[in-house]
């Protein structure tokens, strides 16, 4: 499936979100500008109606015979006339006297404006006899493509209905003005849309530029180069994603070399022992090595060597991958402590070195794998007793929010350029052995949500342990 480009599809909604506007404020000012016309012209027959409704009580009280009484209409015209004399009307106003059929009786050609005549008049009148109108209320007339509005008011006498004046608000000019305005607001909106896609146009190109930057930054470290780039961009989200990239396309590097340095550091162990296991195994076959019972336990504790080295990297990589399952259960941190250090107890008096345990009289309770975490616990504290002169103290505390283990010995401390290595695989230290348990140590603890640390005391070394309360 042929996809469109960012760009394209970008300029497309944008055109869209214009070309709605437009008809949105189009639509919304004809609308607007058609009620207001309406309005106003209704509002203004009414009024003259009601005008015309108190001369005609006051001044002509007795109408009879209404039809036939030419100097009475022309009277009654000319009150009117002078009546409405100075009005300001927001279109031409025109007014008529009928019959009660809408039949034009009388209309003064002076008073009533030069755009409806005599005939006009009367096709007004039938359109308006046709849509069987009620007293007082206007309705709207098109005649020639122009707009009106009419109303009348019925003149009786001996109650009886005897005619009709009519009022006829011409309305075309504001229809025509309104349609002025129109064609300016389309000029004025299609410039500005203009001008708008312009401006879509050069910043769509910019964004969709900074875009391809990017993505030529991603393919080149998706082919391993992860040297970083300078970029600068206007947009923070923009700026904020290439240095996230230039960050991602440094840990990919430190995590390549980890993983050469790692290659290397793995082949370098398992050779001394497989060259070891080799040449006793090659000196008892040929009869060379002359204490064969000695060559075979070399043999066998190098295989041992070889065995929990495979086993730790297998439980490393499990770690790592998220893979290795994790039996969460709620313990009493203090037994798992005194569980876990009572099976290194001989390794310390084997050493002549004590192992000296600070609890609290409360018991603690965390969410944790006790396998696992006493594997880390006994990592950290044979590492202690290794290095210790004559104590190890193992402390546990509690705060408002961790569990807090410190594992500290009297030896002679970290050298100030192992620290920040203490944690990486096969680093090892002054009498350091496979390089690969506190590695595991610190993978345990993260696995919990904790985290460990390393530092000198002045009188040794301790490592700490923080876990969060259950």
């Amino acid at each position: 499936m042929k996809r469109r480009s960012l760009k394209h599809r970008m300029l497309m909604v944008l055109s869209a979100s214009i070309l709605m506007i437009f008809i949105i404020l189009f639509s919304a000012f004809n609308l607007i500008m058609q009620s207001f016309i309406r309005k106003e012209a209704v509002k203004e027959l009414r009024d003259s109606l009601t005008q015309v409704q108190r001369v005609v009580q006051v001044e002509f009280p007795g109408l009879d015979k209404l039809t036939n009484n030419r100097p009475v209409l022309s009277d009654l015209t000319a009150r009117l006339e002078e009546a409405f004399k100075g009005r300001l009307l927001l279109a031409q106003q025109n007014m008529a006297i009928t019959d009660k059929d809408f039949n034009l009786l009388y209309f003064n050609p002076s008073w009533s404006s030069k755009e409806v005549q005599e005939k006009q008049l009367q096709k007004l009148l039938r359109q308006l006899s046709l849509k069987n109108p009620t007293k007082n209320k206007p309705i709207r007339l098109i005649l020639n493509n122009k707009s009106y509005y009419a109303a009348y008011l019925p003149l009786k006498a001996l109650g009886k209905e005897q005619a009709k004046i009519v009022f006829i608000t011409d309305t075309t000019d504001m229809t025509n003005f309104s349609r002025s305005i129109n064609r300016v607001l389309f000029m004025a909106i299609g410039l500005s849309a203009l001008a708008a896609l312009v401006l879509a146009y050069l910043w769509t190109s910019r964004t969709v530029n900074a875009i391809k930057k990017l993505g030529s930054f991603a393919k080149a470290i998706g082919q391993g180069d992860f040297t970083k780039r300078n970029m600068s961009f206007k947009d923070q989200e923009l700026q904020d994603l290439s240095l996230d990239m230039n960050h991602m396309a440094q840990r990919l590097m430190d995590q390549d070399n980890q993983q050469k340095a790692f290659f290397q550091n793995i082949s370098h162990e398992f050779k001394t022992p497989l060259m070891s296991i080799q040449g006793y195994a090659e000196g008892i076959k040929y009869s060379i090595v002359a204490d064969n019972e000695r060559a075979c336990d070399i043999i066998l504790e190098e295989c041992g060597r070889l065995s929990e080295m495979v086993n730790e990297l297998l439980l490393i990589s499990r770690l790592d991958n998220k893979s290795e399952a994790f039996e969460m259960a709620a313990y009493d941190l203090k037994c798992l402590l005194s569980d876990t250090l009572e099976r290194i107890y001989g390794l310390a008096l084997a050493q002549n070195k004590e192992i000296v345990l600070s609890l609290p009289p409360a018991p603690i309770s965390i969410w944790a794998d006790d396998e696992k975490l006493s594997r880390a616990v006994l990592n950290l504290a044979t590492n202690c007793i290794r290095h210790a002169r004559k104590r190890v103290d193992i402390g546990l505390s509690i705060s408002n929010t961790e569990t807090i283990i410190v594992l500290a010995d009297d030896g002679d401390g970290f050298d100030a350029e192992d620290l920040p290595h203490l944690f990486e695989r096969f680093y090892k230290g002054k009498n350091g052995k496979t390089g690969l348990g506190l590695a595991i140590a610190k993978s345990i603890i993260e696995a919990h949500h904790g985290t460990l640390t390393a530092a000198n005391t002045g009188e040794g070394a301790c490592f700490t342990i923080k876990l969060p309360k259950k």
